[in-house]
């Protein structure tokens, strides 16, 4: 586990109009200081047969409105999957990944061979306090899931590879009005290949 907690203070006070904007009626009201707090568990189990499950989750809990630089989201490899990254982001949320590995072994060239099936779910609030000026934001609060399958492959040399299929669990309640997700896509399915070197 990891817990994480941040203060900072947004100051707008140099640009008038961005003050104004921001504590006007219309505004969302994030200049000055705030708090935010970030958590993270992650658990690999061994099972019979080669099998593991890894379980990773993400949460993050806001003291007020943040600034979009602040806000975490949904969405992404490291999220769920089968959205875009920065797809849903909030104030406060939490998600988790659920994925079962079976190990094929070692293969030349190839390395550790570990396909893998996995679950994914969060939910989001888009703005801490939802009052009068974020009373235009329909679904300040929803949720989004996805599944999926995936190999990975991890060689002698500290190089992996993963290739990613990831499908939406139902509808996107904070898509555009054209149906679109963050990405200006509107794909049930999506992939990923993900590469990464340990130097």
């Amino acid at each position: 586990a990891n817990i994480n907690f941040t203060r900072g203070d947004l100051d707008l006070s140099k640009v008038a109009s961005s003050l104004s904007g921001d504590q006007g009626t219309s505004g969302y009201k994030t200049n000055g200081s705030f708090n935010k707090q970030n958590l993270q568990l992650s658990r690999i189990q061994q099972l019979p047969e080669k099998f593991t499950l890894n379980f990773v989750a993400d949460a993050q809990f806001a003291s007020k409105n943040l600034d979009s630089s602040e806000k975490m989201s949904l969405g992404g490899p490291s999220g769920i999957r089968a959205y875009p990254t920065g797809e849903a982001s909030g104030d406060e949320g939490y998600k988790y990944s659920l994925d079962l590995r079976y190990s094929l072994g070692n293969f030349p060239y190839f390395g550790d061979i570990t396909p893998l099936i996995f679950y994914d779910y969060g939910r989001i609030k888009q703005y801490k306090n939802k009052d009068v000026s974020t009373s235009a934001v329909t679904n300040n609060e929803y949720s989004l899931s996805g599944y999926g399958l995936g190999v990975e492959a991890v060689n002698s040399n500290n190089f992996s590879l993963k290739f990613i299929a990831a499908h939406t669990n139902g509808g996107n309640p904070g898509a555009s009005t054209q149906g679109k997700d963050s990405d200006g896509r509107s794909n049930d399915t999506r992939y990923w290949i993900l590469a990464n070197m340990n130097f």
